[in-house]
């Protein structure tokens, strides 16, 4: 929670704190009611005033041992009534207080604020006016920041910004709609997930069982940059011209522009549409291809981000098992992230052919806002597969790349080492892929 925010909370939780300690602890001494009276609390501190069956009721002043002082009324031991409280710290609260809250009309007074206005447990809560060294807001408060209707009047401009205020930030109306608009499609996106997957998967293309089939899924895991959506979308068209796999390749976007286009690409999204897709296949003959682009952590998670949707990331055990449940036996898997060799503990296997970005312990590149391509997707899908002849001669060539394009921007730059792991019995499967492509007409 942000410091600002919580800041409020505490200064009352220590308040109430104290004036339940206050009465709590105060003394019971036998003095007539209404009598003024002297006297020293049990933790030093001290009250001058009148009493009620022994306990502070009525006028007084007391003063604590830290230099914190209250004068005014007392009801049971406890501030209640007009008074001031002044905090050792110098800050004046006056107005009325209820069960040992500032709560009610009052005002407040420390360094350069001043606040005159309604509060409530302490805070600027209600209809006030808030002066600070910056200017002058008038208007509504909520739990101590500006909150409802107001207006703000800065001290080196006369105009004031009048508005509807959120937590103390005028809000901006076309933002507003916007962020209200992005809600709605997302809610509505959310209920549509599994029709969305169901319509993808079943336009898909079955098994041609005169050929090694090729199937590809993409999935883009992160909203906030363009970068993994257009690449996504150069691969896919890439992967669909060279392997003859218009029909049967799909993607999984988090980006608010392909809400109603593509599926999100959450854990459930890929699990479902993996099952969906292998259902199309001939599990022992075609080839199962996907390729997954975002960001990665150093505990080899693979970042699932869409803006206003709080989402899980992947992590390198849960993809294992999705992947490990999907009937396809011919799996090529790439993984585009920081961190990605991570995976290949969890993907490889005698019939799959892993390729990562970079290494366990190193980031990889390239995926700026000013890209349309991260580093190891450019020399991969571009660069070396339109010139290769198998998918791991593809691989050793844009290692190659990269690491000259790396070294090209920062000479001491740690790189990013892609990795790969085969398994021979996809090791000797895939040439056969290859020559049917070759065969083709």
């Amino acid at each position: 929670m942000d410091s600002k925010v919580l800041y409020p909370w505490i200064l009352v939780l220590l308040l109430s704190l104290a004036v339940i300690y206050i009465h709590e602890r105060a003394p019971r001494v036998l003095v007539a009611d209404g009598e003024v009276s002297s006297l020293k609390l049990p933790d030093g501190g001290n009250y001058v005033g009148e009493l009620r069956d022994g306990v502070m009721h009525g006028q007084g002043t007391l003063t604590l041992t830290d230099g914190s002082r209250y004068q005014g009324e007392f009801s049971e031991g406890r501030f209640h009534g007009q008074g001031e409280y002044v905090t050792a710290k110098g800050e004046h609260y006056t107005g009325e207080f209820v069960e040992g809250q500032l709560t009610g009309k009052g005002e407040l007074k420390r360094d350069e604020e001043a606040y005159q206005g309604e509060f409530l447990d302490w805070q600027y809560h209600g209809q006030g006016v808030l002066t600070t060294p910056k200017g002058v807001h008038k208007g509504e408060f909520k739990y101590g920041y500006a909150d409802g209707e107001g207006e703000f009047t800065p001290v080196d401009a006369a105009v004031p910004l009048k508005g509807i205020y959120s937590w103390g930030q005028l809000e901006d109306p076309a933002e507003k709609a916007r962020a209200t608009a992005q809600a709605q499609a997302l809610e509505a996106a959310i209920y549509q997930q599994v029709l969305l997957i169901e319509q993808v998967t079943q336009g898909l293309l079955p098994s041609d069982p005169d050929a090694i089939n090729l199937y590809f899924v993409g999935v883009g895991g992160y909203s906030h940059q363009d970068v993994f959506r257009k690449e996504l979308e150069v691969i896919k068209a890439q992967v669909e011209r060279q392997f003859l796999a218009e029909g049967r390749s799909l993607l999984l976007l988090n980006h608010l522009q392909t809400l109603d286009t593509w599926p999100l690409a959450t854990a459930t999204s890929l699990e479902l549409s993996l099952k969906a897709v292998a259902s199309k296949m001939n599990p022992e003959q075609d080839i199962l291809f996907v390729y997954l682009t975002s960001h990665g952590s150093r505990e080899h998670e693979f970042s699932l981000e869409l803006e206003g949707l709080e989402l899980p990331d992947l992590s390198a055990e849960r993809l294992g098992e999705i992947l490990r449940q999907v009937p396809a036996t011919k799996k090529v898997i790439m993984v585009s992230a920081c961190y990605s060799g991570g995976f290949i503990p969890h993907l490889e296997g005698p019939d799959t052919l892993v390729l990562t970005a970079a290494r366990h312990d190193r980031r990889s590149f390239g995926c700026s806002d000013d890209s349309d391509m991260t580093y190891f997707g450019r020399a991969y899908f571009v660069d070396a597969l339109p010139k290769a002849s198998s998918f791991e001669g593809a691989f050793e060539m844009a290692k190659s790349l990269i690491r000259q394009r790396e070294k090209a921007v920062d000479e001491k730059v740690k790189h990013s080492l892609p990795q790969m792991a085969m398994g021979e019995e996809i090791r000797a499967y895939l040439p056969l892929f290859w020559e049917g492509l070759a065969n083709q007409p």
